[in-house]
């Protein structure tokens, strides 16, 4: 018996074998991911699909695999529409406290290397060390705050290329 969620699911893949799909959507634009089967165990040869009469017939991890992919490229296509400005701006904002917050960092090594009082060191470590994070965390901080925590994450690259695949 054929299920139905599976032929759904049928609808956005192509180029099916046991160990690779293609799954693309079509709205709300064109977008493809190609996925690679990566075995579990080094004697694990389920794979994404397996033979059928007239072709392949999608496995339980492939259909999860290929449905996770479909929900995934759909929740971030119409996140970018929705938020394109929005982003524009964040990433705009983003490059100038990073410039900012990279500039102290660099202040406080140059600070640390010319204090010449041992007794200081620790200190300004510290200091260096509480920016140096400050700014490891600085996109996702500033990401979660101005999209929120359960917002699907486009990173700049990411969002230039979503650009240039929807003009």
């Amino acid at each position: 018996m054929i299920d139905m969620k599976e032929v759904e699911i049928m609808n956005h893949i192509k180029d099916l074998t046991p160990a690779s799909m293609k799954v693309f959507i079509d709205m709300p634009f064109h977008m493809e991911e190609h996925i690679k089967y990566m075995p579990f165990f080094a004697n694990d040869n389920i794979g994404f699909a397996k033979p059928k009469d007239d072709g392949w017939q999608l496995t339980n991890r492939g259909y999860h695999t290929a449905k996770d992919a479909v929900e995934s490229m759909t929740r971030v296509g119409l996140f970018f529409f929705l938020y394109k400005k929005e982003l524009q701006e964040f990433y705009t904002e983003y490059s100038k406290e990073k410039s900012r917050v990279t500039e102290e960092l660099r202040v406080a090594k140059e600070r640390t290397r010319s204090d010449t009082d041992w007794r200081n060191h620790a200190t300004l470590m510290k200091e260096q060390m509480e920016i140096d994070k400050k700014l490891q965390s600085q996109f996702r901080n500033m990401y979660s705050e101005w999209f929120g925590k359960k917002a699907p994450v486009i990173d700049e690259e990411y969002y230039y290329n979503l650009i240039e695949l929807t003009t």
